[in-house]
């Protein structure tokens, strides 16, 4: 641990871009989005209104930014970066109870989803007031790990969501008791088996992932190659596919995809595409609360994997909803180990078993 200065903490500035890319480079390496690395983007993202925070010291300069993602009633505390000689110092806890405080005071609410193999990380966010309340598997991809504890190379990353939106459990419980048994059977092995993700096969993950670059070129070739589909392309990184009022957002250096609105017609389809484009997961957040959707979803090939307390807009109640998985192309062989924080654990273990007391 390096000596600790005073920091100070303040928006970034488009002066900042060389120094936050230089950061990232050497912080967080393998990230998919590599436009971190690149100041002339970085310097984009922060004179387009991003709400980008530094911590400065006097001697060192900038040694750890986060963004606040806006957009959303729901703000995500994302792109947390922290040089490695400081890590350990607080940094990270106070620079995202910053970001939690400047969400309040614009009527935002906060969450976060930590990686989960990084309890510093998931410690700043519990010290901010989140709770934790659930693993989901695979969500994102790293293309270099380089800690001594697991295993190295690119891999899917497990994240933990955590929140600062609080919720009554009793709905929740009441509301999965509506849903055939077998799903909900489902729902609960899924939550426990996210503490012990498939190991991962580090040969197939490395010729399966081999970087981001190539990975977002063969899905835009590979749709390319696909007939009569409906695509926009809202900048380099996303596609939007269109079929019968479905849609996929696929994040192309991520080899992801996420279901935006669905039909039932329309979901095998979007599905289909998604696997053919070469992607590994795709995933649909949907309310607990709606039953038919959710034995749609389950028929349909889709899985049970997470729960999260969401608020969609600003005219909306709060409520419950559950995180659903399609996955492929490798996608078991590809999975990261995890560390978690253990109050964080605890939190988890707690949740889960006060769920399956109540709809078991």
């Amino acid at each position: 641990m390096s000596l600790i200065e005073e920091k100070t903490f303040r928006r970034a500035t488009i002066n900042d871009a060389k120094a936050l890319a230089d950061l990232a480079a050497n912080a967080f390496p393998g990230y998919p989005f590599t436009r971190i690395y690149d100041p002339e983007q970085v310097a984009q993202g922060i004179s387009g209104g991003e709400y980008r925070i530094v911590a400065e010291m006097p001697t060192l300069g900038i040694v750890a930014t986060a963004v606040l993602g806006l957009g959303s009633v729901m703000a995500e505390v994302k792109r947390e970066i922290v040089a490695m000689e400081q890590r350990g110092n607080g940094i990270a806890s106070d620079m995202t109870a910053k970001l939690v405080e400047d969400a309040k005071e614009l009527d935002l609410i906060c969450y976060t989803d930590a990686r989960a193999d990084q309890p510093g990380m998931q410690r700043a966010a519990l010290k901010s007031g989140q709770k934790a309340y659930s693993l989901e598997p695979g969500k994102h991809v790293v293309y270099s790990h380089n800690e001594e504890s697991v295993e190295k190379g690119p891999a899917r990353e497990t994240m933990v969501h955590l929140s600062s939106l609080i919720l009554d459990e009793n709905d929740l419980f009441e509301q999965l008791q509506a849903w055939p048994h077998e799903i909900r059977e489902y729902l609960l092995a899924n939550l426990w088996q996210s503490f012990a993700p498939e190991p991962k096969d580090p040969h197939i993950a490395a010729s399966t992932l081999t970087n981001p670059e190539r990975i977002a070129a063969n899905i835009h070739d590979k749709l390319a190659s696909l007939d009569k589909l409906n695509i926009v392309t809202p900048d380099q990184d996303i596609e939007i596919i269109f079929f019968d009022h479905s849609s996929l957002m696929i994040i192309k250096p991520d080899a992801s995809g996420f279901i935006t609105s669905l039909t039932k017609n329309g979901l095998p389809t979007i599905l289909t595409i998604g696997e053919r484009a070469g992607l590994q997961v795709i995933t649909y957040y949907g309310d607990v609360d709606d039953v038919d959707e959710a034995t749609m979803l389950f028929h349909a090939g889709m899985k049970p994997v997470m729960i999260r307390p969401w608020k969609k807009d600003y005219l909306t109640q709060a409520g419950w909803q559950v995180g659903w998985q399609k996955t492929m192309n490798d996608y078991e062989n590809c999975l990261h180990g995890i560390k978690l924080h253990p109050e964080v654990e605890d939190q988890l273990k707690k949740f889960y078993q006060r769920l399956e007391s109540h709809i078991i």
